[in-house]
């Protein structure tokens, strides 16, 4: 079957489209977040719903198609060649049901961390996210996932209560710890290759707030801020995380002043608690300095996965660790 006959008897399936290379706008639809990633799939389905998933999977596998499935692409080095596949992009299948008395929330397969958490942090809850909003929240979980609260709540893959997904044969089921134990157990990290997921059941833990942010220092004194920084995050408790990295921001016009074109190094901190014991523990950062004026506050949980604020000054002062 020729390529064009091919996409044009997905779409006839599809409530949703499927876009092939002789379409205008297959470049744009084939793009992952990646884009040292060049993605050249067979077809790119955009299913509507669950049930157009389903019958993409048996339209594959009717015509000796490989399936493959991506919401952002910021994984799309791990994916290989797709050559002969279908890929699925999930962005049509949204939704957010949060059930605070349960504390559990039920997204779609298309659903990123800024569709969520602002959700559940107006109900004074949080969930297992990462450091950036617009990742998947499937495909960051179902990955493992290690976010601000790793340290005293474990992976986001552990919060997983249950799993929707097309399995093989085309057929939807739903699994947890009840329901096909060993396929839920491989779907939380053992994997891929299980079936297309459509919705994740996530548990969520009480958190009102956490004492979060990051102070930037002269890129020059990375190495020495980096090492005393490993040296300080060794016996902090579990409710404190810590990331130390060097950064390098593009000249970009997006990027602004005076981050545009300019190295740091960079230490974050969360901490889940109050004020004045985040402050307590988390001071000493600041005698490396001069940092930049510190973005350190206490916010909702749902900001603390953008923990800077532009600073005001660049850091010139030479300063030692101690």
């Amino acid at each position: 079957m020729t390529e064009t006959r091919t996409g044009a008897g997905l779409a006839e399936r599809l409530h949703g489209t499927a876009v092939m290379a002789v379409d205008a706008d297959w470049d744009m639809a084939r793009q992952a977040y990646n884009l040292t990633v060049d993605q050249r799939p067979e077809v790119v389905a955009f299913p509507s719903d669950a049930d157009d998933v389903a019958r993409a999977v048996r339209f594959a596998r009717d015509e000796g198609m490989q399936v493959a499935a991506q919401r952002t692409g910021h994984g799309a080095a791990a994916m290989g060649s797709l050559e002969g596949t279908l890929l699925l992009n999930t962005r049509g299948l949204g939704g957010v049901e949060i059930d605070a008395d349960a504390r559990t929330a039920r997204v779609g397969a298309g659903v990123r961390w800024l569709d969520l958490v602002p959700q559940a942090s107006d109900m004074g809850l949080a969930a297992l996210h990462g450091s950036a909003p617009d990742i998947c929240v499937v495909g960051y979980s179902l990955g493992g996932g290690l976010g601000f609260y790793a340290r005293k709540l474990g992976l986001a893959a552990n919060s997983i209560a249950a799993i929707e997904l097309v399995n093989a044969e085309g057929e939807q089921i739903r699994v947890d710890a009840d329901h096909e134990p060993e396929l839920f157990w491989a779907m939380r990290g053992g994997g891929g290759n299980f079936g297309i997921v459509t919705a994740l059941e996530l548990e969520l833990t009480p958190l009102e707030a956490v004492y979060a942010g990051a102070f930037f220092f002269d890129y020059a004194r990375s190495s020495e801020v980096l090492r005393a920084w490993r040296e300080w995050i060794e016996d902090k408790p579990e409710e404190l995380l810590s990331i130390g990295r060097m950064l390098k921001f593009p000249p970009l016009p997006e990027v602004p002043e005076p981050m545009r074109g300019n190295s740091f190094g960079v230490i974050e901190a969360v901490y889940m608690g109050d004020e004045a014991e985040g402050a307590e523990l988390i001071k000493r950062c600041a005698t490396w300095g001069p940092p930049w004026t510190p973005s350190l506050r206490c916010r909702r949980p749902g900001s603390s996965s953008c923990t800077w604020t532009r600073p005001s000054r660049c850091p010139t002062t030479p300063s030692t660790c101690s």
